[in-house]
């Protein structure tokens, strides 16, 4: 499917705005825009994947490799307070199908590291750029990976042990396996 005419003038607009904005409420905005756009002319669609088959996009925080320190440090965050859908919906939780270069850089990167889960890069559909702590937190406790020594004692985390897990994290709490349930994305 494709745009209609007043999709398309719609997109070009925020498009020309977003490219040109210094303010991030105004970016989320005409992204939100763009993305239902997207969805609505059916050149994007809102599906479920598993955290195994999403590794962060090469190009996203400015094709930085996500640092496991950072990772954990959000998703203790995330399980402390709890999982909110609103801000981890498909508004925000978003992936591309077709990730400008090699998806190999992260895929080693986690791969070399005892702090990441490991990927199989035949598996890997999509690259994230939004929710990605999140992706790799799941992914994490989904493969029960030990956490660096300096999260042994997050509670949130491990609980009572030295590996974070689904299991852990559904034992604590609805509002936690939650999270773990209902991962969705948008796939552009």
């Amino acid at each position: 499917m494709s745009f209609t005419p007043e999709q398309k003038q719609m997109f070009e607009e925020a498009y020309e705005k977003a490219k040109n904005t210094t303010v991030d409420s105004k970016l989320v905005g005409l992204s939100d825009l763009m993305l239902k756009l997207l969805v609505e002319s059916g050149q994007a669609d809102v599906t479920f994947l598993h955290p195994l088959r999403v590794v962060p996009h090469n190009k996203n925080r400015g094709g930085a490799l996500m640092e496991y320190r950072k990772m954990f440090s959000k998703f203790s965050k995330i399980l402390g307070v709890g999982y909110s859908k609103s801000k981890c919906d498909p508004s925000r939780a978003v992936c591309f199908q077709k990730m400008l270069g090699a998806k190999m850089n992260f895929i080693q990167h986690a791969n070399s590291c005892p702090y990441f889960a490991t990927f199989d890069e035949q598996k890997v559909d999509a690259g994230s750029v939004g929710c990605g702590h999140l992706n790799q937190g799941l992914a994490a406790a989904i493969q029960n990976v030990r956490v660096p020594p300096e999260f042994e004692t997050d509670a949130d985390l491990v609980g009572n042990g030295k590996n974070t897990s689904i299991g852990m994290i559904s034992a604590v709490g609805t509002k936690r396996s939650h999270a773990a349930k209902t991962w969705r994305t948008r796939s552009i």
